[in-house]
């Protein structure tokens, strides 16, 4: 869980392969406005990208593919526990995005690590960014 451009809450889950320098993410990624309304977006992607060596820290970078979806709404407003009831929502997507992403992860196990994860989706819906405070388990190192 973390925080999200969009004003409150992010949440991501993903599964990442490292072969060398090459990073394989599939993620899953959602954004909230507020609690229980307002604008929500989501993501799920593909990502490739590179990392420095597997050690004590874990620092990487990807970009790739997302199929965005979610709910827009112009007359929402910021309310923090959902909507007023006279609220109009528009489905956003299926569309294409262009998903981004960060791992900063400290691993004092071979199969345990704690960091953050920062990711991004440049769309032509509704863009929005993220860090969520994540752990990580596995074969590490």
């Amino acid at each position: 869980m973390g925080f999200s451009s969009l004003g409150f809450l992010a949440g991501s889950a993903s599964v990442s392969y490292q072969t060398g320098a090459g990073v394989f993410t599939l993620r899953g990624a959602t954004n909230s406005e507020t609690l229980f309304g307002g604008d929500e977006v989501w993501d799920t992607a593909l990502l490739y990208g590179f990392s420095l060596k597997p050690s004590l820290f874990h620092v990487s970078a990807g970009i790739g593919i997302a199929v965005v979806g979610g709910w827009r709404c112009e007359t929402c407003g910021l309310h923090l526990f959902g909507d007023t009831g006279n609220d109009e929502k528009t489905k956003i997507g299926p569309r294409i995005g262009l998903p981004l992403e960060l791992q900063v992860f400290f691993r004092p196990l071979s199969f345990l690590g704690i960091g953050l994860y920062g990711f991004a989706d440049i769309n032509a819906a509704r863009s929005f960014a993220g860090v969520t405070f994540c752990l990580q388990i596995g074969k590490l190192r």
